[in-house]
């Protein structure tokens, strides 16, 4: 089904691959972006690009009210306070066909993460498992019930809780291709055995794409039970890999030593960011292959690793 589409970070890394999924199956997408001349690229793959700030609901709002569908994947610096304008500013185009005002919103797919379970150790969780999140996204479980709560204007709403993204030349594991090459050693954080649940970039942006187009399975339970009226949704490829074994494909790839970064040193440098790399997460992503019918293509980070390196360098401008 041909959709419009509105998104917000269309430009951010794992935006710019929803918007260029989106585009490619003939939807009518157009992205929100600060400065449309380093978007090129994606005017370039068909997305429609709009300028705007996300700390300036204004100016996009004329777009969430033309969007049959709005994902919002947008963050930066001041992320809770930002996130909470878009939220804000889909509430007001929801509430708008009830108030008389022109409003096609009727879907909103909402990025939130699997960091909000906290540090779950050996146990395998799903949407169902209860939320204690990390200092770094403390304030990420209340968001994502004023998302849900969008329902009430009859809204569906999508919350997607992705694991950590890799693929292109950016995202948390990038970061460690860059470490090999700036300090020519790459090294896992803690003791290496907590497990970091992974999706490819291209791979979840297909799970939006399935999100935003298809009929979205229904839902029951107690009127006005937030869970019963939307939807959660981990992704994760299956992996279930340790960070050791993660930072240890990598230094394979990138001809480098592979170490333990202690933990008071990670703290030390990292703050929150370090304590999340150290905290460990087993995911499952049943419900979205069931019902979105997602299946992850790339499902073995460690078999795929050359691949994986040649795609980050070929994203530093390095030729491969």
């Amino acid at each position: 089904m041909r959709v419009r589409v509105f998104v917000i970070g269309a430009n951010g890394y794992l935006g710019s691959a929803i918007a260029r999924r989106l585009a490619k199956t003939g939807n009518v997408v157009a992205g929100l972006v600060r400065d449309p001349a380093r978007a090129e690229a994606l005017g370039a793959a068909g997305v429609n690009l709009v300028r705007g700030d996300i700390a300036d609901p204004d100016s996009y709002a004329p777009a969430l009210h033309s969007a049959d569908v709005v994902v919002q994947v947008a963050t930066g610096s001041d992320a809770e306070k930002l996130d909470r304008q878009v939220l804000e500013a889909l509430d007001a185009v929801a509430r708008a066909p009830s108030e008389g005002k022109a409003g096609h919103l009727r879907r909103v797919l909402y990025t939130s993460g699997v960091w909000n379970y906290g540090d779950t150790g050996e146990k395998v969780i799903d949407e169902h498992s209860s939320q204690n999140p990390l200092a770094i996204c403390k304030w990420r479980p209340e968001h994502e019930v004023m998302a849900l709560d969008l329902v009430r204007h009859r809204v569906e709403v999508v919350v997607f809780q992705p694991g950590d993204v890799y693929g292109e030349s950016r995202g948390i594991l990038g970061s460690f291709f860059a470490m090999a090459r700036d300090r020519h050693e790459v090294r896992w954080p803690g003791d290496g055995r907590q497990h970091w649940p992974l999706v490819h970039r291209d791979d979840a942006a297909e799970a939006y794409r399935l999100a935003a187009e298809r009929p979205l399975p229904r839902t029951s339970g107690r009127p006005g039970q937030r869970e019963a009226r939307g939807h959660r949704y981990v992704l994760t490829d299956g992996s279930d890999l340790t960070a050791r074994q993660i930072i240890e494909a990598i230094a394979k790839a990138t001809g480098v030593p592979a170490r333990e970064w202690p933990r008071d040193q990670v703290l030390a440098e990292l703050g929150e960011y370090g304590a999340a790399l150290m905290a460990g997460q087993r995911c499952v992503a049943t419900r979205a292959r069931r019902e979105l019918g997602w299946t992850p293509k790339r499902t073995s980070f460690v078999a795929e690793v050359e691949a994986i390196h040649h795609e980050w360098l070929s994203g530093q401008g390095v030729g491969v």
